[in-house]
């Protein structure tokens, strides 16, 4: 489209330039004023070509490479009267030689006739110049000039155009790139490049709709589980109460199945615990747990000696190696404390107290290392969803850091490793 407007314009341009020339042109060229001069200039210019090459009347021949050279010249000479030369077809009468010196009008286009001396004698020459072709020829190439300027100059306008709106694009998808959907897309004319936009703010609308209804669905999904999770645990807690009321009552008669129930709910506690723990870790993005930069040691130290304090109160035997760096660490108070309670308890239901645990803190590759391994009772029914291990992995990824588990035969070994900075 833009190429053919271009063309339309410019060859307006082109018809205007040459009716505007060949008619200034025709009007100059008609001026006998103007026609005597050119007239005369080109007789000079022959006078000086017959001097410098020495030409007689009998050696007239030596005229063609001049003639051919001017292309829309044509010469006739004439001496005494007969025609001895003749580069045109169209000539002075022949018989009737025109007197020398005047105007020559009956057999237009010839003009003028010219004294021309050549080597051997004197001669009369009649010179005819299309010299108004020439003008015309030159403003035809000007014209040319002008309509391919003309239509190179608007096609690169609208090319230029388009490569402006090409970065506004581009531009405006990285916006959206950054996360700003809510940023409209441009949309000018009605061409491919404004459809794509088109189909790019289409695409970013929808995309801003599911957004926002998953967003939607999140929130009642986390309001559904909170409710959910306050009325599971608000009557289990209440059983549990009741049953240790009652383990704790002298006066009742204790029955094997009633250890059975608390075990059970007790179970069954901890499993809704982890299962809601591993919802809420898993569905967060970390903005719920705020991690700051510590020491390793205020970090750390107080857990471990904690952790290493409860196993010894459960009846646990501990060898340990500990040996905190001194750099610093990212870490959140709470979710630290929540991955030593879960290791802590699977020891209290899995490991068996005949064998000593293991523990081993110290900085390998960068990392903070901890190691803890311990021997795994024989009879125990080990957890098979593994959701406190899962849960602590999850909040060791918040930390950039990862956890390891392994169980070979009847040894256990979990290994955590926080970054140092």
């Amino acid at each position: 489209m833009y190429i053919g407007a271009s063309l339309l314009i410019s060859a307006v341009l082109f018809s205007v330039l040459q009716y505007a020339a060949h008619g200034f042109i025709r009007s100059y060229c008609s001026n006998p004023a103007v026609i005597a001069k050119h007239i005369k200039k080109k007789a000079q210019d022959v006078q000086q070509y017959v001097t410098a090459n020495q030409i007689s009347l009998t050696n007239l021949s030596a005229l063609d490479p001049w003639t051919e050279q001017e292309g829309l010249t044509a010469l006739a000479v004439y001496y005494n009267g007969n025609l001895l030369y003749s580069s045109h077809m169209m000539l002075p009468d022949a018989n009737t030689p025109p007197h020398p010196y005047q105007k020559y009008d009956r057999l237009s286009p010839w003009e003028y006739c010219n004294t021309i001396i050549f080597h051997d004698g004197t001669a009369q020459v009649f010179i005819n110049d299309l010299f108004m072709h020439r003008y015309i020829d030159y403003a035809t190439n000007l014209s040319l000039v002008a309509f391919f300027i003309c239509s190179s100059s608007i096609v690169l306008v609208f090319i230029r155009k388009k490569v402006r709106y090409i970065h506004t694009l581009e531009q405006e998808i990285k916006i959206l790139q950054g996360g700003d959907l809510s940023y409209d897309i441009t949309i000018k004319g009605n061409d491919e490049l404004a459809s794509l936009a088109f189909e790019i703010n289409e695409m970013r609308k929808a995309f801003v709709e599911r957004e926002q209804y998953a967003g939607r669905v999140k929130a009642e999904t986390y309001e559904l589980m909170t409710s959910l999770s306050h009325d599971l645990r608000t009557p289990l807690t209440a059983i549990i109460g009741y049953l240790e009321v009652l383990d704790g009552d002298k006066n009742i008669r204790k029955n094997e199945f009633l250890l059975k129930i608390k075990n059970r709910a007790l179970q069954l506690k901890e499993l809704i615990d982890h299962l809601f723990e591993y919802f809420f870790i898993s569905t967060n993005n970390g903005e719920q747990f705020p991690i700051r930069t510590i020491s390793v040691k205020e970090a750390l130290g107080e857990i471990i000696h904690e952790y290493i304090y409860l196993l010894k109160q459960n009846g646990f035997s501990i060898f340990h190696e500990i040996h905190l760096p001194l750099g610093q660490m990212k870490a959140n108070d709470g979710m630290l404390q929540r991955i030593f309670d879960n290791l802590l308890s699977n020891i209290r239901k899995y490991a068996d107290p005949i064998d000593e645990i293991r523990i081993k803190i110290g900085e390998s590759n960068g990392e903070l290392s901890i190691v803890i391994e311990n021997t795994v009772i024989a009879a125990s029914n080990f957890d098979k969803t593994s959701l406190g291990l899962a849960n602590c992995k999850k909040m060791m990824a918040l930390h950039q850091g990862r956890l390891h588990y392994e169980q070979k035969g009847d040894q256990f070994m979990v290994k955590l490793f926080f970054p140092l900075i």
